[in-house]
């Protein structure tokens, strides 16, 4: 109904994966959505927990639509999960920050450039 009333919007849905199951439940949204955002399960924050997806989980998702993955992306782990998995976009925010909002330029800097020489 959403996509009827409003077709010019790209919709997203967004999921936090613990387990394979949740994996199965975000492919289930494929035909409904234009992407889909992974992010670490947390049972104390919807986001920005700085937890990550198990490498593992994400090599078993085939997804048919782009999705784009958060949940503890830094310089530090970013060529790991990149030479094993290919998502359409990060979304990096909680490593990279000094405190809550605030963020660490040289973190930033750091992940830019390992991706910039990943691919």
């Amino acid at each position: 109904e959403l996509r009827e009333k409003h077709p010019n919007i790209e919709w997203w849905k967004a999921l936090r994966i613990r387990t394979t199951h949740d994996l199965l439940l975000a492919k289930s949204f494929e035909e409904y959505v234009d992407c889909l955002l992974l992010d670490a399960w947390s049972p104390k924050q919807l986001g920005g927990s700085g937890k990550r997806i198990p490498i593992n989980l994400l090599c078993r998702s085939n997804f048919n639509r782009p999705w784009w993955l958060a949940g503890g992306i830094c310089a530090e782990w970013v060529q790991e999960l990149l030479s094993q998995v290919k998502p359409f976009g990060i979304d990096a925010s909680s490593r990279l920050e000094t405190s809550p909002g605030i963020k660490d330029i040289k973190k930033v800097s750091a992940l830019i450039k390992v991706i910039k020489n990943k691919v």
